[in-house]
């Protein structure tokens, strides 16, 4: 239908953000292979939901500028490497490395973050955290020892058991969950606010965890924060989700997007320092 992957990729795979035609692609789509019912469409009731992006300070600044200049001396490497085998090795270094930047910019916000979830649930209202390290759910649980959590190690039964208690407990009042555990499947109507300490590397997983709140049951507008690190990776990441997101949507007419290339997005993120 599309004339195979190279034709394919030459009509709607070029230019600088690797997409073309997309009107066309819109409009081929529809008529051959997709369908959507958008969920506005399908359920009429259901509140709307709103984002907010909150800059904060990291209190892990010098670690996170080591990290930094360690991975851009990296890239200095991997870009003059004129073997295609050492490249291709070098690849899933540069891949853990950016995983360790985004690391460290999260365990600098715990401390913000949690001025901000003491503002919420002093106030007498419930909220669901999403996060994606442990290390990073772990400290907050420290922090909050009543709250409830879902995470990796959790099975279906402990699972259930924080959703339920939750939904139904009053005073439980904070849910911390890790994107992998808690970001599909689970229902959380009790609270209409959701915060965000790291970001995932596509929209589809933010919007996927957002709809744990934005569901069926669900009464109130629903309120979505996320924490973006002053001039770290997190700012970054913001935009090449918002233009992938764009670029999906002008596709399909949905926000999912594929994985970003994590290598493509570390030399990107430092061209003008390499």
């Amino acid at each position: 239908d599309f004339g195979g992957y190279k034709t394919f990729t030459e009509r709607f795979c070029n230019g600088p953000k690797k997409a073309s035609n997309l009107k066309e692609l819109n409009w081929r789509l529809w008529n051959t292979c997709f369908f959507r019912r958008e969920k506005a469409k399908v359920l009429t009731q259901l509140p709307d939901k709103t984002r907010q992006y909150i800059e904060m300070d990291i209190t892990t600044r010098l670690e996170y500028e080591k990290a930094e200049s360690d991975l851009i001396q990296y890239l200095r490497v991997f870009k003059n490497a004129d073997d295609e085998k050492i490249a291709k090795s070098m690849r899933g270094e540069v891949m853990v490395r950016m995983g360790i930047l985004k690391a460290i910019s999260a365990r600098g916000k715990i401390k913000a973050a949690a001025e901000f979830i003491h503002d919420v649930i002093d106030g007498g209202e419930k909220l669901i955290v999403f996060a994606y390290l442990k290390e990073v759910v772990m400290e907050l649980k420290k922090m909050f020892p009543q709250a409830v959590t879902v995470t990796g190690e959790d099975n279906a039964t402990r699972k259930q058991m924080a959703v339920d208690a939750f939904q139904n407990n009053p005073d439980c009042t904070l849910i911390i969950l890790n994107y992998k555990s808690g970001g599909t499947g689970l229902t959380l109507t009790a609270s209409s606010r959701v915060a965000f300490i790291e970001f995932p590397w596509t929209f589809s997983d933010c919007e996927q965890a957002e709809d744990r709140a934005h569901r069926n049951g669900q009464k109130n507008n629903v309120n979505c924060y996320y924490f973006l690190g002053k001039n770290t990776i997190d700012e970054y990441m913001y935009d090449v989700i918002q233009r992938k997101k764009g670029i999906a949507n002008g596709v399909t007419g949905t926000d999912d997007v594929v994985k970003e290339n994590v290598v493509d997005m570390a030399m990107d993120l430092f061209k003008g320092r390499l």
